[in-house]
């Protein structure tokens, strides 16, 4: 069906279509040539459009994916409430619930609140501290005071 269209076509406009649509290398093919290769990009084109689709049907939630009663029950049974510090906290109810949450979201959720929070899944390892230079803080500390002395010394002979 595309073929004939393409061929019913001028060599001329089959090549603005094919510039149009980002093929390169086209200047020199003839006119079959360029047919073919247009129905090879439409060919490639539909099997791309198909795996996206493809990809977003596997991406859908369905209703078997949705939180189950017993989950929401438990979730209320456990305080969960929604919303911010924008606009407050607030009660939800469990066909809110059902209708909102995934089962693994619920699930996740319980787990958090019944063990009082969200494990953490890093951790911090401060280095110790240490002497630069072979100076303690203190010495550190003593020197700055030093040099700040001589500075305001020179400061107030009008040397600096």
């Amino acid at each position: 069906m595309m073929r004939e269209k393409y061929e019913s076509l001028s060599a001329a406009a089959l090549k603005d279509i094919a510039k149009a649509r980002g093929l390169r290398n086209i200047s020199t093919l003839k006119k079959s040539q360029l047919v073919e290769r247009m129905l090879e990009e439409d060919a490639k084109e539909e099997a791309a459009k198909g795996e996206a689709e493809k990809a977003a049907k596997a991406y859908q939630i369905t209703a078997e994916g949705m939180a189950t009663r017993a989950q929401a029950k438990a979730l209320v049974r456990l305080g969960f409430r929604e919303g911010g510090k924008k606009h407050g906290w607030r009660k939800v109810t469990v066909l809110q619930i059902e209708r909102r949450l995934t089962m693994a979201q619920a699930g996740l959720i319980i787990r958090a609140l019944e063990s009082g929070g969200v494990r953490k899944s890093s951790w911090s390892d401060a280095p110790p501290k240490r002497v630069a230079l072979g100076l303690t803080d203190k010495e550190a500390d003593k020197i700055m005071v030093q040099v700040a002395k001589q500075a305001l010394k020179k400061i107030e002979r009008g040397k600096l």
